[in-house]
């Protein structure tokens, strides 16, 4: 314990805005009711009063710190000419629930500020967050645009890539409080010092504690690791882009089906149709919607997600390789210190190079230092960057498991609501009037006609099922298991299975006909239907 006081006090002091946390913290019954339990609070209080302050994972690591909630919008084209450019208003705003814990005040006033930042600012930030910051995973930004840049559509796709960066900023335990990010967003003090108070004060191990959970090298095959993760999560973005793709058709395919059956149900042939075509014609309508909404879905459940943690993929993979070349940063500075001292070794002692050895003495003490101070940041980068990964593996982890259960609760609805308009279609469909015409068909007729049977009229003797029946019940019975079938001797097979006019006498199975077909019968399934 008194190891672990003192490493977060030597940290406190050695921070480059240790002079900035001069506001006492506040008591921790306050800091109780606004950050999180050890699992987060429940979806209902989240909804209710906002996200806690501080999330932690099931562990004691810190995902996130949310206190202030950043949007950017209102992009604005100033200059002409050559000096043209877009800028984008900042509004900082705090959040209710730390409104709240804190009291309001002064607080309460420095809720939404604004300030206009361009793009060339955003460039400059990150760039000087990745050297005060080495190992912390930082968003990438979008790339600068020479052609076509102030078109509205890349203005808005600009717009979001920036309020994410700013977002995943704003919610870092380590960037929230760096006073880079207050500058570049004109907090003012209150505003500052809250945060400063929500900050976790110790995110990174230190040395001894890292050394001691036996960590090791586990940052050796990080860049391979990450680099496979990232080309898995490509080649299943690209699938479910497809499927994505495949559902916008079937949505179009029936709306045409919709207005096909509507165009189909006009005809004067179709009279008595018409009422079952128009109900057809409403569900496809129906169905084409549900197909439309699950892909909206998927694209903004997992394809999202997926790009999102694409380009944090290559924020870790620029982290493992300015590790790298640190490392080797390191290696020169000593290959470069024992040169040095060499050279010193093989000058002291000697007469009339007094003053060389000297030169040589101050050059191995400046490259001793740089080497340690190469060596320290190393470390530092190496202890920065094992944390972020748990923290982005625990992230990730969270992530996708609500979004697969999103995707799945959204399918699950979609489906039982295709089912339901199914049902009611064939509810609908349950009998079919007769035509325009006056005539009227036994829709078993048509059946049994497949099957080598003559058309007849209705509730005649033959003719299969009979003319009163509708046609999910001859369906029914047609695709119901076919009697056993006995056939008499040779001399009267014929006679006793037809009448006198040779039309089937008793159906077998569902098959009337002719001869053909009774011998046919035998060996009869009937189709599933």
């Amino acid at each position: 314990w008194r190891t672990a006081a003192r490493s977060r006090a030597s940290r406190r002091a050695s921070s480059p805005w240790a002079s900035t946390r001069t506001t006492p913290r506040v008591s921790p019954s306050a800091l109780r009711a606004c950050y999180a339990c050890s699992r987060g609070p429940t979806m209902f209080e989240e909804e209710l009063h906002g996200p806690p302050p501080l999330v932690q994972q099931h562990t004691s690591m810190v995902l996130s710190v949310e206190v202030v909630h950043i949007e950017i919008g209102d992009a604005l084209s100033e200059g002409f000419g050559p000096r043209r450019f877009t800028s984008y208003r900042l509004t900082s705003t705090v959040r209710e629930n730390v409104l709240n814990a804190f009291g309001g005040g002064e607080l309460t006033l420095a809720s939404g500020v604004t300030c206009r930042r361009r793009f060339n600012g955003f460039l400059k930030l990150r760039a000087e967050l990745l050297e005060a910051w080495p190992g912390v995973i930082i968003p990438p930004l979008p790339e600068k645009q020479t052609v076509g840049r102030f078109d509205p559509e890349f203005v808005e796709k600009r717009r979001r890539a920036l309020a994410s960066f700013l977002g995943a900023c704003a919610t870092h335990p380590l960037l929230c409080a760096c006073p880079l990010l207050h500058s570049f967003c004109e907090w003012p003090a209150a505003l500052r010092s809250t945060v400063l108070q929500c900050a976790p004060t110790q995110y990174v191990p230190s040395a001894e504690e890292f050394n001691r959970t036996g960590s090791g090298e586990p940052l050796k095959s990080a860049l391979n690791d990450i680099d496979a993760f990232a080309l898995q999560a490509a080649k299943l973005r690209d699938v479910l882009k497809r499927e994505h793709v495949r559902d916008l058709e079937r949505s179009v395919d029936l709306m045409e089906l919709a207005q096909a059956y509507g165009s189909f149900g006009t005809s004067d042939f179709n009279f008595a149709l018409r009422p079952l075509l128009a109900k057809a014609s409403q569900t496809m309508g129906v169905l084409s919607t549900l197909a439309k909404l699950q892909a909206e879905a998927d694209q903004k459940a997992l394809l999202n997600t997926l790009k999102e943690y694409k380009h944090i993929c290559s924020s870790i993979a620029e982290q493992c390789r300015r590790r790298e070349v640190a490392a080797k940063a390191v290696e020169s500075v000593l290959i470069e210190l024992k040169a040095a001292q060499f050279a010193l070794a093989k000058a002291v002692g000697r007469a009339g190079v007094e003053r060389k050895a000297a030169d040589l003495e101050a050059k191995v003490a400046e490259c001793r230092g740089r080497a340690e101070g190469a060596q320290a940041r190393l470390a530092l980068h190496a202890r920065t960057l094992s944390v972020e990964l748990s923290r982005f593996h625990a992230t990730k982890n969270g992530d996708f498991a609500r979004v697969l259960r999103q995707l799945s609760a959204e399918h699950a609805r979609s489906t039982a609501a295709t089912h339901e308009q199914w049902r009611q279609l064939l509810a609908e469909l349950g009998s079919v009037p007769g035509t325009p015409n006056g005539h009227v068909y036994a829709p078993a007729s048509n059946l049994s006609n497949g099957y080598g049977g003559a058309r007849q009229a209705p509730g005649s003797a033959g003719g299969g099922f009979g003319g009163e029946l509708s046609f999910m019940q001859a369906l029914q019975q047609h695709t119901s298991p076919p009697a056993t079938l006995q056939v008499p001797s040779a001399p009267g097979a014929f006679g006793a299975a037809y009448g006198a006019e040779g039309a089937l006498a008793a159906p077998v199975g569902g098959c009337g006909g002719s001869p053909r077909g009774l011998a046919a019968a035998q060996q009869y399934s009937p189709p599933v239907v």
